[in-house]
């Protein structure tokens, strides 16, 4: 697993020229403070600044993806510099990224030094952000959602949807490595019906053709010449019917696929962009939620105003009108007019919350529509296979007729020739016995092709959602469940989760959702944001610390030993914070760790200091 050692950045954000060497397995707790705003107190120092520097030299991206090169080069710079260091005990290798921003329409730098020597293979950002995740084995996505915690991070895995929770899972079980199998087994078995179609074709003809060479077999023996060239002619009519019938059937099988091909082609026209429905319905799920935030904040707000408002009294002496409970600082008209302000402002978000609830749900229906698109061509796509597969056959079965007419022709033609039978039931009998070698050898090999099917059916079965994958999804869900309660325990927390994973149904479908239920104390289970918030932050740190555990356990010696988290106890207390601190510090994992939620950070043993004067920040000590 690959350790940091060392973070050094020029020209970021408000650092001119930071330096920091890790302190590794232990919990350091960054402060931070702002002597340019003495109200500001901790805030605006520059903590954060530590964490984009290690975010933006790993993957080539600050936190928030608002914020671009323009922003995060400090004023008076016109480029930033960031290295970054790591060391990987286990795979005995080191790790130095270099990264280099310019303002305007410069192109960055970056370089990477494997073991001390630059890879000089890696030509381009991307070429290097790609190796940067081959290395480590950690991809951006997870990076930020179970390494580097921003406070404008709002993703958890407690309340990510069900597709999200799989690719954890996935990620965790390696069960992707089981999707290419089950991909060429399906394809292999879309060959075998095929073979199995084009078989029992063959077979079907040859069987029409030994029985009918046996007939012909009987009828030359017992009729003379002229009877045998008028049976002759009629099975060449009786050929020619089957063609012309069969070629009506053509017809209507080809006029039907014309008409799937054009819904095949409408609906590919209709089917829109998953990815773009789902990005949409995620920004504006988030969207709604800080409005949601906003509006609570707002409700909180004007409880402390009407509580003040309640508490007015009016002078007996001279009339003026006091606010007993007024930890506002405001008088009574301005308390006024600031609730007014308030209960305005909330509905203006609650209109808005309404407006966004509308494009979810027009959202939500194009989602629903668009799976039953894809349902509908999948069928169609179904159909036009079936009608093409019909359509050989009747092709294969019409030169069969052609051919027997031909033959029929021929065998008149003979007959008129020699009057002498015994010629034509010589011919017959060798006909016959190959016919009948011809039946015996197609029979093998749709025996053959029928056990091959078999397996490939029983493989796709058990392999897929019915089996291994389920039970590889159900033995995360039970090990997530189980390392976050472990984490919990350590937290000396009451709390504990309960995660349902898939479920076969009595009709052998698989019900692919996953419930995670909260209890205390074992009793009373709750869903997730049926708890408080220092609850919830509590079970993320857990959930968090045990995915990536799991995380780096899953990739093979790479992983990384680091995790930040800034404001992410924010509503945990100072007592449980405090808890929470001596617990991560105990885990052996290095961890750094902003909070606000502690006034004096002098009482822990690991702290990072940062300190903003005359608009430059600094990490004063290690």
């Amino acid at each position: 697993m690959w350790n940091p050692i060392r973070i050094k950045f020029q020209n970021l954000f408000a650092h001119i020229d930071s330096e920091y060497e890790f302190n590794n397995g232990i919990c350091t707790v960054v402060s931070g403070v702002n002597k340019d705003a003495a109200d500001s107190n901790n805030n605006g120092a520059g903590k954060t600044t530590i964490f984009e520097a290690i975010a933006i030299a790993l993957t080539n991206k600050p936190l928030r993806d608002e914020v671009d090169k323009e922003s995060f080069i400090n004023d008076n710079a016109e480029s930033c510099y960031i290295e970054f260091e790591l060391e990987n005990p286990v795979l005995k290798e080191s790790l130095k990224i270099e990264r280099k921003f310019f303002r305007g329409n410069h192109s960055a730098k970056v370089a990477i030094f494997e073991n001390g020597e630059q890879n000089k293979q890696v030509t381009s950002v991307n070429e290097a952000n790609k190796r940067i995740f081959d290395l480590i084995g950690i991809g951006r996505e997870d990076l930020l959602r179970y390494f580097i915690i921003s406070q404008d991070n709002n993703y958890t895995f407690f309340t990510a949807g069900d597709v999200e929770k799989k690719e954890v899972l996935n990620r965790i079980t390696s069960a992707d490595m089981i999707n290419p199998v089950l991909s060429n087994l399906s394809e292999k078995q879309k060959d075998l019906c095929s073979v199995s179609l084009e078989l029992n074709a063959k077979l079907s003809s040859s069987q029409e053709k030994l029985d009918f060479f046996k007939e012909q077999k009987i009828q030359t023996k017992v009729l003379s010449d002229e009877e045998a060239i008028r049976d002759l002619n009629d099975n060449i009519n009786n050929e020619e019917n089957e063609i012309a019938n069969n070629n009506e059937k053509k017809n209507e099988l080809n006029s039907n696929l014309s008409d799937i091909k054009d819904k095949i082609k409408d609906l590919n026209l209709e089917i829109q962009d998953d990815s773009v429905l789902k990005n949409n319905k995620k920004e504006l799920e988030e969207k709604e939620e800080k409005l949601s935030k906003m509006f609570d904040e707002n409700k909180s707000v004007l409880r402390e105003i009407k509580s003040a408002l309640d508490s007015t009294v009016e002078c007996p002496n001279c009339g003026h009108e006091f606010m007993l409970d007024n930890n506002l600082n405001l008088s009574k008209k301005e308390a006024e007019e600031a609730k007014k302000a308030a209960e305005q402002e909330n509905k203006d978000i609650s209109k808005k919350i309404k407006s966004i609830d509308l494009q979810l749900n027009e959202i939500k229906k194009n989602i629903r529509l668009n799976d039953r698109r894809k349902e509908d061509l999948d069928s169609l796509d179904f159909k036009q296979k079936s009608i093409k597969d019909k359509i050989f056959s009747i092709d294969y079965y019409i030169k069969s007729c052609e051919s027997s007419i031909e033959k029929f022709k021929n065998k008149i033609e003979e007959t008129r020739k020699n009057n002498n039978n015994f010629k034509i039931i010589e011919e017959l009998d060798k006909k016959i016995k190959q016919k009948e070698n011809d039946i015996k050898d197609i029979n093998e090999r749709i025996k053959g092709n029928s056990h091959n099917l078999d397996m490939v059916n029983f493989w796709i079965y058990y392999m897929g959602k019915n089996g291994f994958m389920t039970y590889l999804a159900n033995n995360a869900v039970k090990i997530i469940e189980g390392i976050t309660n472990s984490y919990l325990r350590k937290f000396n927390s009451n709390l504990s989760v309960e995660i349902n994973g898939y479920k076969i149904l009595k009709d052998k479908s698989v019900r692919e959702k996953i419930d995670i239920k909260v209890m205390n104390n074992g009793m009373n289970a709750k869903v997730f944001m049926g708890m408080s918030g220092g609850e919830r932050d509590r079970i993320n740190i857990a959930g968090i610390l045990g995915i990536q555990h799991l995380i780096n356990m899953s990739s093979n010696g790479r992983g990384l030993n680091l995790l930040l988290l800034d404001e992410s106890l924010g509503f945990i207390d100072a007592e449980g914070t405090l808890n929470v601190i001596k617990t991560l510090n105990s885990l052996k994992t290095t961890i750094l760790m902003i909070t606000q939620n502690v006034e004096d950070t002098s009482i822990f043993s690991n702290i990072l200091r940062v300190e903003k004067k005359d608009g430059i920040s600094k990490i004063i000590n290690n």
